[in-house]
């Protein structure tokens, strides 16, 4: 079943403690910190006492960094955010986002890393202006999983209704080839593709902690969206799905 993981925005890491354990609470499987957003200065020692919150029953934990040129906050060097990476690696995070864009020889260095200490790795992708053709999307998944990762993650501004149906085509066809990822829309218009996720077969769909805690626009916040699952009965429609994935892509 698809997992719904929570995006954590928080600006002190005592915030962030409180907040990774109401999301389990609200329905939420798993967390994704957003490191970037952090305020104060990030050391060893707040690293470490993060990724061990999900043994003090909070959920399972992403580690992200996400840098201004992929849409995030963080405006340091690329070194220092690797390097932070690398010790999120280390002390054993759960998941490691990494970015489609980041430079390649580096990208490869941090997966055979997280390979070696049994993290698993998130291969991400953002366009904040549009959505491409299914065939594209189709093709990042498989570009995301070529390169190693675990759970390709791609999100597109959905800027007209029928961006919702090239993400959904997408991942019909990923999903009858047995990728792993998550594919998401941006904007009020993409709020349907995370409602859709099972049915999607997505690994993941991404969420807020609540209304007014959004990282990006169209996200869905824990508690309503778990709401809406349970409402849709999506159990049986992603029996229905697989019953039905036989098509010649």
């Amino acid at each position: 079943m698809t997992m719904i993981c929570v995006s954590l925005i928080d600006k002190t890491v005592s915030s962030l403690t409180a907040s990774a354990k109401e999301c389990k609470a609200l329905g939420g499987d798993i967390i994704e910190i957003r490191l970037d957003c952090i305020k104060e200065p990030v050391s060893i020692k707040t690293l470490k006492r993060l990724s061990l919150l999900h043994k003090a029953d909070t959920p399972e934990i992403i580690l992200t960094i996400r840098p201004t040129w992929e849409g995030g906050k963080f405006e340091g060097f690329e070194e220092r955010r690797i390097d932070m990476l690398e010790d999120g690696i280390r002390l054993g995070f759960d998941y490691v986002d990494i970015e489609l864009n980041m430079d390649e020889t580096k990208r490869n260095q941090l997966i055979e890393k997280a390979k070696k200490n049994g993290v698993k790795t998130i291969i991400s992708y953002h366009n904040f202006e549009k959505t491409p053709v299914w065939k594209e999307i189709f093709n990042l998944i498989k570009e995301c999983a070529n390169n190693g990762g675990d759970i390709a993650k791609l999100v597109f501004k959905n800027n007209l209704y029928s961006d919702a149906l090239s993400i959904l085509k997408a991942c019909s066809a990923a999903h009858y080839l047995n990728y792993k990822f998550s594919v998401m829309g941006m904007g009020p218009l993409g709020h349907i593709t995370r409602i859709l996720a099972p049915a999607m077969g997505c690994e993941m769909v991404y969420a807020s902690l609540g209304v007014d805690k959004n990282v990006v626009e169209g996200q869905v916040d824990v508690k309503t969206l778990r709401e809406m699952w349970n409402i849709l009965n999506f159990g049986k429609i992603k029996k229905g799905l697989e019953k039905s994935a036989n098509i010649n892509w």
